[in-house]
């Protein structure tokens, strides 16, 4: 399973480090605690190792995927009106934990405030800003990645040429 020192994404928290793991009594039941850090949201928590996989815990994705998520990106158009479903679907969507989902959000959002900068409502902004934070906490620990190359993913979503688009 993962080892300390891995990079793990937890949904909804980002990207984290596996620290430590410790054995705790709890009810008088002896189990083996994860411990996880987020830098993201200066966090640290502990989850039973034996529910980890039931938790949504996956491995930070790889170089390779970037890619995928830079053409998936590509194919994506601005969102449409604010709806409170929306709202929700999109929360529920960034619960899930997959990048996919948490860059469509992000590119979507970005460009209808590109399009139409007065036009997001506020429940918009704070779930763009969300998501642009929980992307960067796991490109952060893409190995090979390095801090202007993630910048330029994030500000890419918010250009109409793409042929300035990075390839990785």
């Amino acid at each position: 399973m993962f080892e300390i020192g891995d990079h793990v994404v937890y949904p909804y928290h980002g990207a984290g480090t596996i620290t430590d793991k410790v054995e705790r009594t709890i009810l008088g039941k002896e189990e083996t605690y994860v411990v996880l850090t987020f830098p993201m949201n200066q966090m640290t928590i502990m989850l039973p190792e034996e529910k980890l996989q039931a938790s949504g815990i996956r491995s930070v994705i790889t170089l390779d995927k970037v890619q995928e998520l830079i053409e998936h990106s590509l194919t994506l158009k601005p969102a449409q009106e604010f709806s409170r479903r929306d709202i929700n679907d999109k929360h529920d969507k960034m619960k899930s934990g997959c990048i996919f989902d948490c860059t469509t959000i992000y590119t979507e959002l970005m460009l209808k405030k590109k399009h139409s900068p007065d036009k997001l409502h506020i429940e918009e902004r704070k779930q763009l800003d969300f998501a642009r934070q929980l992307l960067k906490s796991e490109l952060d620990f893409v190995e090979g990645l390095s801090s202007d190359e993630i910048e330029e993913f994030l500000s890419m979503q918010n250009r109409e040429d793409t042929s300035e688009l990075p390839s990785s």
